[in-house]
């Protein structure tokens, strides 16, 4: 399998112990070469349990905070991330724009400091406008091709927000669109994923699944699907 699946648990589950029993069930149906292809973003208190537990996958954050250290209540840093040796990060989620209020001043600060510390990471955008201004922002992004993933999710296709799968058609175009910006970067994409629409997305680099993505039988049929 040659695709990149980024399974964004969100805020599940409410133990330690059934995050470790997600993963129990998980090795019994990937082999270890498709491990290695999966990127988990559990919620911040599992993952460096997770990461020494399961060495074969990537383990990584929801999110972050773009200082290294200060009077930030409740926020974990980049530079936490680096440091703890995870993996990768997501930055720009729908959510935390339309339910915590992040802009994207706020985001492409965080990216600039991910970059900066070589972390992967999964930037997610809604439309051309933010590429464009993610263009401007960095003069040499070019640089940190290997490190950066461009992930599109547009609102109407996220579950938290309607749940409406988008045509492959239109699909299409916002990659080309992104490729003429960004060239070469690897571009992926987050929306109302099945075993059965994601056949049509096939000339994708990646997915990012949400909430679905703690059900192991879910992540089975989407693996299924992906090897045929």
């Amino acid at each position: 399998m040659d695709k990149l699946i980024i399974l964004n648990w969100k805020m599940q589950p409410t133990s330690l112990n059934k995050a470790l029993i997600y993963f129990k069930k998980l090795n019994k149906i990937l082999n270890k070469k498709i491990r290695g292809k999966i990127y988990i973003a559990p919620p911040s208190l599992y993952a460096l349990i997770l990461k020494k537990k399961f060495k074969e996958y990537k383990i990584g954050l929801q999110n972050a905070f773009y200082l290294p250290t200060g009077p930030f209540t409740g926020e974990i840093s980049l530079h936490m991330i680096k440091k703890n040796n995870l993996d990768f990060v997501i930055l720009g989620h729908s959510e935390r724009k339309l339910i915590f209020g992040e802009n994207l001043e706020t985001i492409l600060k965080k990216l600039k400091s991910s970059l900066n510390l070589k972390i992967k990471t999964i930037f997610c955008f809604e439309n051309i406008i933010e590429i464009k201004k993610l263009k401007r922002y960095f003069k040499k992004i070019e640089n940190y091709k290997n490190y950066l993933y461009l992930a599109y999710e547009p609102k109407k296709a996220i579950s938290t927000f309607g749940g409406k799968s988008i045509k492959i058609e239109e699909l299409k175009k916002i990659k080309n669109d992104v490729n003429k910006i960004f060239p070469n970067f690897k571009f992926l994409y987050g929306g109302s994923l099945n075993e059965k629409n994601i056949k049509e997305y096939l000339e994708i680099d990646g997915f990012l699944i949400g909430i679905k993505s703690f059900k192991v039988n879910f992540v089975k049929k989407i693996i299924k699907a992906l090897l045929r």
